[in-house]
């Protein structure tokens, strides 16, 4: 979901983001295409609050073919560093030794090992002309961007693009990091058990001693549930770089809890019976 305000700045992301190296530069490609198109923007922009004479008065005592000359050089340098302030550059952070890497797409890869990756950034653009994107990938937060321009339609394409690229390799599980879902699946697991031992255990609820011995496991459940939804955003990350063909951790988590969940019914339904 994204948001925008009166500024012309947009923000959103996916709570999750889960990808190979291949997926990972088309988001890169998106963000290069997006920044060509601010810097034929920002250019536009210059042009038009650019005075062509003014920019040669320095060179009055020079032929018109000769300023004609100047200006050409002038704007082809000028044009040249935009397009180098307007370039992206990748960041990727490494959990051994807290190592960060940046440069360029291609020359971060070959320095990158893809299964020690923890977050990675690709950015674009500064506040001094008006045009800036970034794309920010993070194992707590999933993947976000921002972007600030001083067309609206450049950023409202940005938000449009982006929503549908991230989504694109957002994972089936995502809804499990948000606090609510994650904390209402721990407390259903619990709760789960807690009846389960309550009707294996024999208790009568119409017992004082029996109903105490439940509430007091209950409150126990519900607080100890709290702690499950750090869990879940330990064990299914927000954000994942695969090597190609691998399968995310999220997924195994995900397919042994479900296993052990069925084999744990499985030995628990025949004794409610």
């Amino acid at each position: 979901m994204s948001t925008a305000n009166q500024q012309n700045r947009v923000e959103g992301g996916v709570g999750a983001w889960v990808g190979d190296t291949e997926s990972f530069r088309g988001v890169c490609r998106s963000v290069a295409e997006l920044a060509d198109d601010a810097t034929e923007k920002a250019w536009s922009l210059i042009q038009l609050h650019e005075d062509r004479a003014g920019s040669d008065r320095n060179h009055g005592i020079m032929t018109a073919s000769e300023r004609s000359g100047r200006w050409e050089e002038l704007t082809s340098m000028k044009r040249r560093e935009l397009g180098e302030r307007l370039t992206p550059t990748v960041t990727v952070r490494h959990r051994r030794f807290d190592r960060e890497v940046t440069g360029s797409l291609d020359d971060v890869l070959r320095e990158t090992d893809v299964a020690d990756v923890i977050s990675a950034e690709i950015a674009a653009g500064s506040n001094g002309i008006q045009y800036e994107l970034s794309v920010v990938f993070s194992r707590n937060d999933g993947c976000r961007f921002r972007a600030t321009g001083a067309d609206s339609n450049w950023v409202a394409s940005v938000s449009g693009r982006l929503e549908r690229e991230l989504s694109a390799r957002r994972p089936w599980y995502w809804r499990l990091r948000i606090w609510f879902c994650g904390w209402g699946v721990s407390l259903s697991v619990l709760a789960s058990l807690l009846a389960a031992w309550a009707t294996v255990a024999g208790f009568r609820l119409y017992s004082f001693a029996d109903a105490l011995r439940v509430a007091t496991a209950a409150i126990v459940v519900v607080a100890v549930s709290y702690a499950g939804v750090p869990l879940i955003h330990r064990f299914l990350p927000g954000f994942e770089l695969l090597k190609e063909g691998a399968q995310s951790n999220g997924q195994r988590v995900v397919s042994v809890a479900i296993a052990v969940g069925a084999w744990v019914m499985a030995l628990v339904i025949p004794l409610l019976l």
